[in-house]
């Protein structure tokens, strides 16, 4: 079996209640990207547990299980899939600007 396969086997799934929310990141390149003037969050349906990680990662209708993505619970705190906190989406917009100004500046 495929690592990925092996890790499959010790994940579960678990509906999402409501309130859930996930934005689907950049890719680690963003080129010439620019930060939309609003992020788009789509409802979580599921979410996926896996006893080796301490975050659940998002599935939604839409887009189906992201793999970089940010999470915003219903008390506005959001956590990534880089396993960083914020207390609210400002602070994660604030942090999310900062690292595309940085690729931009490194792929200028």
């Amino acid at each position: 079996m495929t690592d990925g396969a092996l890790m499959a086997i010790g994940e579960q799934l678990i509906p999402a209640q409501s309130g859930y929310e996930a934005y689907r990141e950049y890719e680690d390149t963003f080129g010439d990207e620019v930060l939309p003037a609003t992020l788009e969050w789509k409802p979580v349906v599921a979410f996926i547990y896996n006893p080796d990680s301490s975050i659940l990662v998002p599935i939604t209708a839409e887009d189906g299980r992201l793999d970089r993505f940010a999470v915003r619970l219903p008390n506005g705190k959001v956590y990534t899939s880089h396993e960083t906190f914020f207390e609210s989406v400002d602070e994660y917009r604030t942090d999310l600007a900062k690292e595309l100004k940085k690729a931009n500046a490194k792929s200028a």
